[in-house]
């Protein structure tokens, strides 16, 4: 297992641990869910409209790397 982290463009950090860069990928797409992407831009991102699912999954791929 290796540690693995996305950060979000306004700094949140998500934190797995994971066997492959995929595998943490897939972890962090399972967690941010549509009600999880929904409550994540009410704290972080007041204002902005909200990203869709296959938005912020394509972000998390792009993002993750190596902690």
């Amino acid at each position: 297992m290796a540690a693995y982290q996305f950060t979000c463009p306004c700094g949140h950090e998500i934190k797995v641990d994971a066997a492959s860069r995929g595998d943490a990928v897939s972890k962090i797409q399972g967690v941010m869910d549509k009600d999880a992407i929904a409550a994540h831009f009410r704290e972080k991102h007041s204002g902005q409209e909200v990203m869709s699912v296959a938005a912020v999954h394509g972000l998390i791929s792009e993002r993750t790397v190596a902690a």
